[in-house]
């Protein structure tokens, strides 16, 4: 059997609708219970109520359905958020992240994602550049660095005073 038909017997038997959403919301619900210890941290009543929580909301296939298609979209964001990360402990020194790296990668990420608000545009299809608006890409980058030098200057001032 390949892994293929595994998922394709998995997804048959239900194990996607029903079976990995109970487990992700009762591990959510479970997890801040005992972080929290709103009832006393006692693992037992944090357990019941876990798997209550999971099996209510199993019971709501149009949770499961939202969730099972908000999902992918999380997972990508957070294996951007790591390689960004990982970019930044690349170029730190002694693992402090440099300001600078720091700002470059989330003015770069910001314009990306100001870009693909205004419309339905594929960064990585070889007609971005040509669709996209170039003047309010420039506009928003002069606003931000102006906003970035303001705060940078109103900073050092505050310094000398004290």
């Amino acid at each position: 059997m390949e892994f293929e038909d595994l998922l394709k017997t998995w997804e048959s038997q239900g194990v996607f609708n029903v079976l990995m959403p109970f487990f992700l919301v009762f591990a959510i619900v479970f997890a801040l219970l005992q972080t929290t210890k709103v009832l006393g941290g006692k693992k037992n009543i944090d357990v019941v109520i876990g798997l209550v929580a999971g099996l209510i909301f199993v019971s709501n296939q149009t949770l499961v359905k939202k969730l099972n298609d908000f999902l992918p979209t999380v997972s990508l964001l957070v294996l951007a958020g790591l390689l960004i990360l990982i970019l930044l402990g690349l170029f730190s020194k002694s693992g402090k992240i440099s300001p600078l790296w720091f700002g470059l990668i989330f003015v770069v990420v910001l314009i990306i994602f100001i870009i693909n608000l205004g419309g339905n545009y594929d960064i990585f299809s070889q007609n971005f550049f040509y669709s996209v608006d170039w003047t309010w890409v420039a506009i928003i980058l002069i606003i931000i660095i102006l906003i970035i030098s303001f705060m940078k200057g109103k900073g050092k001032k505050e310094n000398k005073k004290t």
